[in-house]
């Protein structure tokens, strides 16, 4: 093979190399306000798949396959925000509940959202607690 083809080839292959990028796999960030538009800090959001974990039509799906988790909890942070990883698309249930007290009993407060996951895509989600 002369020198030339051999660049060509050699050039060819790594350029087919990069070109076979990874997708990135889906994000959600969601944010949990309350009726006027404030922002929560420390609420409590669970995402899962399905409204029950115990509902036998989801008894084989996870929110992580790869360690069997049915659910994912964080807890918002001062911006009113909880970030979470996935590892494929799919389709989840997020749950936001905060609890406060109000004359030594307490009140929670609870909304939920659709999160639509794709790869390549930070899917955002409002979710208003009442």
């Amino acid at each position: 093979m002369s020198t030339k083809k051999f660049i060509i080839v050699l050039f060819l292959s790594v350029a087919a190399l990069y070109s076979c990028k990874k997708d990135n796999p889906p994000k959600a960030v969601v944010t949990v306000t309350d009726i006027n538009g404030l922002v929560i800090s420390g609420a409590k959001v669970t995402v899962k798949v399905g409204y029950s974990n115990t509902d036998p039509k989801y008894a084989n799906t996870y929110v992580d396959p790869n360690t069997g988790l049915r659910e994912i909890i964080e807890y918002t942070s001062s911006d009113g925000k909880a970030s979470f990883d996935f590892l494929r698309p799919a389709v989840f249930t997020a749950y936001a509940e905060y609890t406060i007290i109000v004359s030594g009993n307490p009140v929670v407060s609870t909304g939920n959202g659709i999160l639509v996951l794709d790869e390549r895509v930070t899917f955002e989600k409002t979710i208003i607690i009442e």
